[in-house]
């Protein structure tokens, strides 16, 4: 990409939220084109600015004596595991290759 595009992608960025720019700017690597820094960035900043919002709600809530927010009911996350009915296949697979396993070790 032009660095004509990148100056106009930094004037319209810096324009919606002051600060950014100088950002990628910092964390721009050598060989790396200001787009390519500022879509590695925005995990990041985007995350901060989350943090950042939630932060004042807890402020807030506290100024008017309410209990905090659990920060993990509104923030993103994977959840990864076994439901119960799935936890319970796993089992009925582990026991049914022990069961094999040892009927093999029998007939040797």
């Amino acid at each position: 990409m032009s660095t004509q595009y990148d100056d106009q992608y930094a004037t319209a960025l810096d324009a919606i939220a002051p600060g950014v720019v100088s950002e990628v700017a910092k964390t721009k690597g050598s060989e790396e084109t200001w787009i390519d820094s500022l879509s590695r960035l925005l995990p990041v900043l985007a995350t901060t600015y989350q943090q950042r919002q939630l932060l004042q709600v807890q402020v807030e809530r506290a100024r008017q004596g309410l209990p905090p927010l659990d920060p993990s009911m509104y923030s993103p996350a994977v959840r990864v595991g076994l439901t119960g009915d799935a936890n319970v296949l796993l089992w009925a697979g582990v026991g049914l290759a022990a069961f094999l396993g040892l009927r093999l070790l029998k007939r040797r």
